[in-house]
């Protein structure tokens, strides 16, 4: 784990020396920029690292951000709710899509490729049915506040993964539910004779994972502006390699 962590650092390194060469990479404009992407890219994979974790993987995770998304700006647009109220209907919805999942998983014993793939295609059926594969744009600018303006110029969007971070660091090392969550990952059924409930346990991984989805897309929706229908449909390759990446063991 060391060596290959060691690998990617010196990776980045060299990566970055080259880069420098090139005119205008050097820059706070720049630098700003890769920030917000990296910010996304690291929110992402939070939300996969999370079933990861406990031993299996969610296929819909991009799914789940686009339904939550264009929910979000569908009762903004069309119903003129409260951005406020919005959000927090398109979060709720991001973890219920999680908890479905999980249910399938656990009381049906399905596997989790199989069932996050399935659902996948619903999601997103759901998602264009409600768009007609039409973005949703009428948000104010407060909303667009957070994806676009940063603090100590620093972008909020990764103010706020940061924080992410530090709360998962502090559930995995110092919450007796993180350290069940890792015991599930690392052997089931060593975890479940332990006195775990190890199927709780991953129905929760699922739920915080459509959580995390949903709220990576409504950040997502306020850099972009829009909530497109499209949103969340090339996540799949981004959540698995930056996870594992980040040292997440599939």
């Amino acid at each position: 784990m060391l060596k290959s962590e060691t690998s990617v650092i010196a990776a980045t390194v060299v990566l970055f020396i080259v880069f420098s060469f090139s005119e205008g990479f050097l820059t706070s404009y720049n630098f700003f920029n890769l920030s917000r992407t990296a910010a996304m890219f690291i929110a992402i994979a939070i939300g996969q690292s999370l079933v990861i974790i406990v031993g299996g993987m969610n296929i819909a995770l991009g799914a789940i951000g686009g339904l939550s998304a264009i929910l979000m700006g569908y009762f903004v647009e069309v119903h003129h709710v409260n951005e406020v109220l919005a959000i927090i209907i398109g979060i709720a919805v991001g973890a219920a899509c999680g908890l479905f999942n999980g249910f399938l998983i656990v009381r049906f014993n399905i596997n989790s490729f199989v069932a996050t793939l399935a659902t996948s295609f619903v999601f997103t059926g759901l998602l264009y049915s409600i768009s007609k594969g039409n973005p949703f744009k009428d948000f104010s600018e407060q909303f667009t506040f957070v994806g676009r303006v940063g603090f100590l110029q620093i972008p909020i969007l990764l103010w706020i993964v940061i924080i992410m971070l530090i709360l998962l660091f502090y559930i995995f090392r110092f919450t007796v539910f993180g350290r069940s969550m890792l015991a599930t990952g690392g052997n089931e059924a060593s975890a479940r004779m332990s006195g775990i409930n190890t199927m709780r346990i991953i129905v929760i991984a699922n739920i915080l994972s459509g959580l995390i989805a949903a709220i990576a897309a409504m950040l997502s929706s306020s850099r972009l502006g829009i909530a497109p229908a499209s949103l969340g449909s090339d996540w799949l390759i981004t959540s698995f390699a930056v996870a594992v990446i980040g040292g997440a063991l599939l």
